[in-house]
Parts: C-alpha cells; structure tokens; sequence
C-alpha cells in the first residue's frame, strides 16, 4: 500500500535532527521516498491513502532493545517482597521458562506485541529464554506484523553459588547448535522483519569456550549477540549496602565487561544489556570495541540495584558509547509503553547526579529511536525518517489534553515528559498500517487478551511456583 502522511510535524532523526512542520512524507514498496511540502507531495502521490496529520507528531517507531516475551505471562506476579535477584532469576524466572508450552510462548508474545504496538513499539530484540519454543516468537511476529530480533538463551556450566537445575543443563556444542538453529531459519524472514541473532544470557553459566564459539559463529553469519553485561560494581555498594560480591568478580576475578574483553568478544556486533556499573578503563573497551549497551532503567529502579542512584550510564553515554533502551521484562517494569521509559530514563539520572544537565528528554529520544537501530545494526533500515529507510512510522495524537499546550519547539520535551504510549494513534511498520486509530488491525485484540489471561493462569498452576506473599490481606470475594 502506497502511503501519504499530510500536514505533519516530522521528528526525523536524521543526523541533524530535524523536526519539519506542516510536511508530508511518502511511503512506496515499504519505503519512504519522499519528504516534502504538503501541497507538492499531494499532487505527486494523489493515489496513495492519505492520512491526515494535522496536530500530530510523525516520528520513527520506537525500538525496545531488550524485551523477553518468555515472561510476559508472569506479569504483575512479582511484588515489593523479592529482594534478591538471584532468588528471583533462579526460584521464579527460570522454573517459570521451563513449564512454558509452545502455545504459552505463542499466546505471550503476542499479548507483548499487542501492548508493544498499542504504544508505539514497532521493533524489539528478545535475549532468548530457556526453552525450545522460540519458533512461536518468530510466527507470532509475522502474524502481528511487528519487526523484531529473536535468540535462544545460551548456558554451559552451572554457578555452584546458584546451580541450575540438572533437566536445564546443555553441552558447549549443543546449546551453541540450537541458538544456531534460530539464526539459520528465522534470519531475515518476514520480507526482513525478523533477525535472528546468538545469545549469551548469563556471563556465570557460560564457559570461556562458549563465549569464542558464539562470537565466531556470530561473526560468520554476520549477526549481533545479545547478552546481559555487568561492570565493576563500586566498592561502597558492596560495603555500604553490605550487598554480596558481584558474582562474576568472584567467579572469575573480574567484571563481566572485562571478561568478554580479554576473551575478545566484545565488538560492534555485540549488544550488552543493563551494564548499570562501568569504570572508566571499561568504558574506552565498550567505546573503542563500538560494543552497545541496552539501559534498561525500570529494571534498575524496581530491582534496588543502585543503578541508578549509583550507577554511570550518563558517564557511558558522555564516553560516546552507544547506548539504547529497552524495558527488560514485565516481572520487573509491569509496562512496556516506552514513553514512560524515555520519561525515567531522561530524568531519573539528574536527581542521581543532582545535575539537570544530565541526559534529558531529547537524548532519551535518541536512545529509543535512532541508537536502538544502531544497537540492532539495522540503522541503515530503520531509526529515523529518511528517504531510502524500511517505512516504519507512527503517528501521536497532540490534540490530546496531556499534550496541551503544546509550544513551538518544544514537542520533543512535551512527548517524553507528558504524554504517554495512549497518545500513539497510528502505527506503521515495514510499510503496512499495523494501527490505525488506535486499533490494531492484524489480530483480534479481545482475543489475544482472553487467552493471555488464560494462559497466564494455566503456566502459573504448571510451574508451581511458590509465590511470595502480598503485603496486603487478599481481598474477599462474595
């Protein structure tokens, strides 16, 4: 379908950021060809669908850099009372993975798509989950129409500290062998909607010779490696808080960062997730290697990590590091609407640094559009409206209360610090009208809806979890 988009304020992302008033832009075969005047392009493209932009913002499609849809049936199931993340990850995160069907995993990627695309998230990377049902991610993205990178979670030794359960456990070869296989059968599926990426989940449960193995095979299919990534926690953290040592430092005598450095996996090709501590010798690794960090600050504020209040993502970002946003998963955020994000992500950090210099809301821009592309290697596609890019686009609502006023110049700021995803009427990926006045028209949302809560209920039952109680008495039914 042929687009044009009229009387537009255009937030494009181009290396000068441009923001362009009163313009339309053209969509053709998926692309964008062209950008221009109303009246002129009007004329050019009178056979296209119009859609009228008057009072709204144009902007790219928001990228989420880490999302795992293995766990978005277990929202709202983790409260205020899990206070260990090691707990969390090992008595509910994994246990709950493995009682996951292929319909579960089905049924939950699309109710995070659906949620995705309610708010303006046109693509995501998933770091993989512990099961063998990645496939139902992969058709879940074709049926939803979303654009998305899928992996499949790697391990290979089991932390004594904090074993893995037996069942779980995989050789060198064969964990590597079947992230390979998602690689071989979903890369560049779905007229390139779909990438498939490898996977180095935990840096404690991967042998050093799974770490070169995952970065060799990336290398020679040309593909990222998503990984979750820790530097050196600072020492008044540990002391102060009296939190235990970082695991990695005391497993192999240095921070996550350092260990995939020294065993040269580090590089433009790979994506790193939370990396909420660095020091400066670690930062000049990730810059120089042009490795990329996914922030993932709701993780970080509901985790009681530090990450924030001590953490140096801004001084990443100063370093020239490139750096994205993602919302982790939904145990941890409860929302996926990436305004919301934006908003923590641009002020959270000042009261940190009792600075308001620091970060703000046109870089937490930057972070969720044009340097997510980059963190997926897929800038050249996608990120920014330019002419020549894969079309996705949405379109937000300004005539909306939250949005007034609205002064000249200030949409941007207006967008992250007042709106939220609801204003998002329109969104558009790969070209096709996903959602148009707010309905999404490739699923059945009441549907998706229903069997989320089914489902959810039923791998609740099937994992046995022993869930922690609520602070407040359950309430009385009558």
């Amino acid at each position: 379908m042929d687009i044009l988009i009229k009387n537009g304020t255009l937030v494009t992302m181009d290396k000068k950021r441009s923001v362009i008033r009163g313009a339309a832009l053209a969509v053709k075969d998926g692309r964008i060809v062209s950008i221009g005047k109303t009246d002129e392009l009007s004329k050019e493209y009178k056979d296209s669908k119009v859609i009228d932009a008057t009072n709204r913002l144009v902007s790219p499609g928001f990228i989420d850099c880490h999302a795992h849809s293995s766990l978005y049936l277990a929202k709202g199931l983790v409260n205020d009372e899990w206070t260990s993340i090691y707990k969390l990850l090992y008595d509910f995160s994994y246990v709950w993975e493995a009682a996951l069907k292929p319909d579960d995993v089905y049924v939950g990627a699309l109710g995070l798509f659906l949620e995705m695309i309610k708010h303006g998230t046109t693509c995501f990377a998933d770091p993989g989950g512990y099961h063998d049902h990645h496939d139902m991610i992969g058709e879940a993205i074709k049926k939803i129409g979303i654009r998305g990178v899928i992996t499949r979670s790697t391990r290979d030794r089991s932390d004594p500290e904090h074993p893995i359960p037996e069942e779980m456990m995989e050789t060198t070869e064969e964990t590597a062998r079947k992230c390979e296989n998602i690689v071989r059968k979903w890369n560049g599926v779905a007229n390139g909607r779909i990438k498939g990426w490898f996977s180095l989940r935990i840096i404690n449960n991967l042998s050093d010779e799974l770490c070169r193995l995952i970065k060799s095979k990336a290398d020679e299919y040309g593909v990222g490696i998503h990984c979750h990534l820790h530097g050196s926690r600072p020492e008044e953290l540990v002391k102060v808080n009296k939190l235990p040592q970082d695991e990695t430092v005391k497993t192999f005598g240095m921070s996550g960062v350092e260990r995939l450095y020294r065993l040269g996996v580090t590089g433009p090709n790979l994506l790193g997730a939370h990396c909420p501590f660095t020091n400066e010798r670690e930062r000049i690794w990730l810059r120089d290697s042009g490795t990329k960090i996914v922030h993932c600050p709701t993780a970080q504020y509901a985790g009681g990590g530090g990450g924030i209040a001590m953490g140096t993502i801004p001084e990443l970002v100063r370093s020239g590091v490139i750096v994205a946003l993602g919302h982790d998963a939904v145990m941890w955020s409860n929302f996926v609407d990436p305004i919301r994000l934006m908003h923590i992500a641009a002020s959270a950090h000042k009261d940190a640094k009792a600075d308001v210099r620091v970060m703000g809301a046109h870089k937490a821009m930057e972070m969720m559009t044009i340097n997510g592309a980059k963190a997926l290697l897929w800038e050249k596609e996608i990120g920014s409206l330019e002419i020549g890019k894969r079309a996705d686009i949405i379109i937000i609502d300004m005539n909306r209360p939250e949005w007034q006023p609205c002064h000249l110049d200030y949409e941007v700021t207006n967008l992250v610090y007042s709106a939220s995803g609801d204003s998002v009427d329109t969104v558009i990926i790969d070209g096709n009208i996903v959602m148009e006045n707010r309905k999404v028209l490739t699923v059945d949302e009441s549907s998706v809806l229903e069997n989320v809560r089914k489902h959810a209920l039923n791998v609740r039952e099937r994992s046995g979890i022993k869930l922690l109680p609520s602070k407040w008495p359950q309430p009385l039914a009558f």
